[in-house]
């Protein structure tokens, strides 16, 4: 089982320091081969690759722009395994559940780190708790989801699943931009939840602006609405 670990990455070589030797100590239990890629911006702006050849990981710049969405296609270009896991520069997501996360996906076709079902914490403010909770509700329904925890980015993949798909948005949206075209593309999508605790990143300040997150959010919603349509309608005019 060949896993490689992409974290998308922009100023964050302090938290690198701390997250990527738990990650190693993490993943030598699994007993699975595995990579770590940090995902950096396009011009190095830190001591990040500095940090990635002292603890093991590759380093990469990022293609395209310096957007997270661009972050992530390069990481899903760049994946030679079996299972992609995504998660964060900040020290929010805890390695240690990645041992469950990768014992699940053998059966599934994603994981996700939930911070929303029975285990599962937070540690953000209320107001974007609320938002977070809203935005998960709304998914659901209006796609069909299942989903607890619709928008937090530590997941695992099945490589040949996300590797298939165009993906186009360019902020923390493509986050659901991916479950929702998966689910679209690989319709009855089997996705498995563990929970987890959502720190509190640990250096630096964090690059989502709210304003920012709000609009795109649901700018994005619309988009991926009218593309379920447009997926639907060429879906039942092949099968006539």
């Amino acid at each position: 089982m060949k896993v490689a670990i992409m974290i998308p990455s922009y100023k964050e070589a302090e938290n690198l320091e701390y997250l990527l030797p738990k990650i190693h100590d993490e993943m030598k239990l699994t007993g699975c081969e595995y990579t770590i890629t940090v995902i950096d911006s396009i011009k190095q702006t830190d001591d990040t690759k500095q940090v990635c050849d002292k603890n093991g990981a590759i380093y990469l710049p990022r293609r395209g722009s310096d957007n997270y969405g661009d972050a992530v296609r390069t990481g899903i270009e760049d994946a030679k395994a079996d299972y992609i896991v995504f998660m964060d520069a900040d020290g929010s997501h805890d390695p240690k559940y990645l041992q469950d996360m990768l014992a699940k996906v053998k059966n599934n076709d994603m994981v996700i780190g939930s911070r929303y079902m029975k285990g599962g914490h937070t540690d953000n403010n209320v107001l974007l708790v609320l938002m977070s909770k809203l935005l998960n509700m709304t998914y659901n329904i209006l796609f069909g989801l299942k989903v607890r925890d619709v928008s937090n980015s530590l997941r695992v993949y099945s490589a040949d699943k996300i590797k298939s798909l165009i993906l186009t948005c360019q902020n923390f949206d493509i986050i659901e931009e991916i479950i929702i075209k998966m689910s679209l593309e690989f319709s009855p999508l089997s996705v498995a939840e563990v929970p987890i605790t959502f720190n509190k990143r640990q250096f630096g300040n964090s690059k989502r602006s709210f304003i920012k997150f709000v609009f795109s959010y649901f700018a994005t919603l619309l988009r991926l609405l009218r593309y379920k349509i447009s997926f639907k309608t060429i879906t039942v005019n092949s099968e006539r």
